[in-house]
């Protein structure tokens, strides 16, 4: 018969077929049950540590890169205003390695590329923001710019129109009237002066009450061949600033044009007291004098 067993460890007897004491075979797989649990524990608690130092870590490096991009861009601005667009191009794409995603600085890349004259490479940016945001106001309107330059009437029309209703972030309705005077100097650049009048005549119904503003607006219906229209923008401003000589020269022309040589001698006379008269406007000051000092009832608009 075979001696009993007792476990080293623990002294208890053990069972016949068993190999180790179940008492001591309990405890060590609690025990290595409990290694285990800690080690998990500690990896879950390192991997939440390497976690936040990543998380940091890249937060800073970004953050950083932002700061570098900014500076780049603030340089770019300062060439740009020095009149030095070559050297703002580089500082433009610098700011752009450093803000791959930021469309504000590509968009000024863009504007930049079409004032230093490498319009193909300003197209393909514009075209890239313009697939992203196809609405965006300022995208379009230098689309519409470099249109344009080419010579492509109904593109440019195009694109000057959705900007005029497109989205703007800052003031969109003074970018909007900014867009279709800047269409309607384009219109009239290519002799399209009835397509200039419409979007004139659609800009003076959101017109504040400015004399600048009005005079110049005026100036264009007047060129534009609405001498009424641009008259009536002229006394306007008069309104407000009596000795605007702009405004005075404008409403001597448009009373010329329509006849009103009583009321063209007036206005321009005065604006001749404020300042220099264009040759054109000193020499229908002279004609409008002799037609109404040799027939005192010429036509004359009310004012």
């Amino acid at each position: 018969m075979q001696a009993e067993r007792r476990c080293e460890q623990c002294g208890q007897v053990i069972p016949w077929g068993e190999k180790e004491c179940p008492a001591c075979g309990e405890n060590g797989r609690f025990l290595w049950s409990m290694s285990c649990n800690a080690l998990l524990l500690l990896s879950f608690l390192g991997l939440i540590l390497l976690f936040v130092v990543t998380s940091f870590a890249v937060k800073a490096f970004g953050a950083k890169q932002r700061e570098v991009a900014q500076e780049w861009y603030v340089s770019g601005e300062r060439e740009l205003t020095a009149g030095r667009p070559e050297a703002a191009l580089e500082d433009f794409r610098s700011a752009l390695v450093y803000a791959r995603d930021d469309s504000h600085i590509e968009l000024r890349l863009a504007h930049t590329l079409a004032a230093a004259g490498h319009f193909p490479e300003a197209r393909a940016y514009l075209l890239n923001l313009w697939e992203r945001a196809p609405g965006d106001g300022m995208v379009n309107l230098e689309l519409a710019r470099l249109e344009a330059h080419s010579g492509s009437v109904p593109q440019a029309v195009q694109y000057y129109h959705d900007a005029i209703y497109g989205q703007w972030a800052d003031v969109p309705a003074e970018h909007r009237r900014q867009a279709r005077l800047e269409l309607a100097e384009f219109l009239l650049s290519v002799g399209q002066k009835a397509q200039a009048q419409a979007e004139l005549i659609a800009a003076t119904a959101e017109l504040p009450s400015d004399p600048v503003l009005e005079t110049q607006v005026g100036a264009l219906l007047l060129e534009a061949g609405e001498y009424e229209h641009a008259g009536s923008l002229f006394r306007q401003a008069l309104r407000l600033r009596p000795n605007y000589t702009q405004a005075l020269e404008g409403a001597g022309e448009a009373s010329f044009e329509m006849g009103h040589y009583s009321d063209a001698r007036h206005y321009l006379a005065r604006a001749s007291r404020e300042g220099a008269l264009s040759t054109q406007s000193q020499s229908r000051l002279e004609i409008a004098t002799l037609i109404v000092e040799s027939d005192p009832l010429a036509p004359r608009l009310s004012s």
